[in-house]
């Protein structure tokens, strides 16, 4: 069996970053460059006196006509550095040079709240979808604004923070049902209990006062697929859409957007998989995905987040295809493409439909088979679905 190698930043994940000074506004890393002092000319004094000399007749004054001409130059003003605005709370990664900057954004930085390390994914309009399958048709051209990703899925160390800070929590003022819901900055907390089952083609259209302003984590379906001290690194599972979506919170960031997390899987390119179009097999160690046979890969399960290298994305993210299916913020309609997004026009930053009873879930899982790994798959499950191959991670926005 293969074992896949970690990354640097992979690595540093595991290890723990050293982050640096939070700020509102940092500069971009500049290279050190050795400063050039003056050289002061020698002057060498004498007290011997100059010999007289006959002063020669004045030269007559040159006409305005004959004066040469002198060229005017524009001062030079020096070029702005480029700058970038993280929330507090984020801040580049340790260690990144100048080409780690792209138009003034840092390609890796670090989330203090949880250790998570997020990637830069630029804005741009892609492809989105195939002709694979009915509820990926159209393909359609979606421009998604610039935004980081987590490079690798919440792990259960993480999620396992998150449950113990919630015990004894209380009542959350916002609407999670509203699928465009703006982030808050108040720190979200939720009241630890069972049961909860919204109707939600029902409360979406009622009134927000209406909406159930809290929601309730349930942490024996994560623990039963966690042993403390065994797989802290390995993917929390068994995790609902409410959870994940309140952990993104928790830390400061969201869920996906459908657009977005294809994007961040395709890197920008059509690519079949994260990786590119080879399929993987024993001797092409791409993934964790449910093959012939299973423990091939060196897991019969869920993988490490950070295992897999040579399966990364173009922008570094692990995991992408494979190991669990991630959730994704936006309400699922198998026709959606087809009824608003492929009208042949360019959507901005699309959120999913208004309203609806699922959620999508997205790239595959130890469960799944190769073909349910695209990059263009689609999936949905019941919010309220604690599911054993089921995970997420998060994006923070920065439009």
């Amino acid at each position: 069996m293969k074992q896949a190698s970690l990354s640097v930043v992979a690595v540093l994940m595991a290890a723990g970053l050293g982050l640096m000074v939070c700020s509102r506004t940092a500069q971009a890393a500049k290279p050190a460059v050795e400063s050039d002092k003056p050289l002061a000319e020698t002057v060498e004094m004498t007290s011997t006196k100059a010999p007289e000399t006959k002063l020669a007749s004045p030269a007559p004054k040159a006409s305005p006509a004959e004066m040469p001409k002198q060229e005017m130059h524009e001062p030079t003003v020096p070029e702005a550095e480029p700058t970038f605005e993280l929330p507090c709370g984020f801040a580049p990664m340790e260690g990144l040079t100048q080409d780690d900057y792209i138009d003034g954004w840092p390609r890796y930085i670090v989330c203090k709240k949880d250790g998570s390390v997020m990637a830069l994914v630029t804005g741009r309009t892609f492809a989105m979808g195939s002709p694979q399958e009915p509820n990926e048709m159209p393909v359609h051209q979606a421009k998604v604004d610039t935004f980081y990703i987590d490079v690798a899925e919440v792990d259960n160390a993480k999620f396992n923070r998150f449950v113990d800070k919630l015990k004894g929590g209380s009542v959350l003022k916002d609407h999670p049902q509203l699928a465009n819901e703006e982030l808050s900055t108040a720190t979200p907390h939720c009241w630890v209990s069972r049961n909860w089952e919204p109707s939600f083609a029902s409360s979406v259209k009622s009134s927000p006062s209406n909406l159930p302003s809290y929601v309730q984590i349930e942490p024996e379906f994560f623990k039963e697929y966690w042993t403390p001290g065994v797989n802290d690194s390995h993917p929390a599972r068994g995790v609902n859409f409410w959870e994940a979506w309140y952990y993104c919170r928790w830390v400061g960031k969201d869920l996906p957007t459908e657009a977005e997390w294809e994007l961040a899987a395709k890197g920008g390119e059509d690519r079949l998989y994260p990786w590119g179009d080879i399929e993987p097999d024993s001797q092409h160690l791409y993934c964790n995905y449910g093959s012939e046979h299973p423990a091939e890969d060196g897991y019969r399960y869920a993988a490490p987040v950070t295992a897999f290298e040579a399966g990364r994305s173009a922008y570094g993210c692990y995991s992408m295809a494979g190991n669990v299916w991630e959730w994704c913020k936006d309400f699922y309609d198998a026709t959606y493409y087809s009824a608003g997004e492929g009208t042949g026009k360019t959507i901005n930053n699309p959120a999913g439909p208004p309203q609806g009873d699922k959620r999508v879930i997205r790239g595959g899982a130890y469960t799944s088979t190769i073909y349910e790994c695209r990059t263009t798959a689609r999936k949905a499950t019941k919010q309220n679905y604690h599911g054993m191959n089921i995970g997420f991670r998060g994006v923070l926005r920065i439009r």
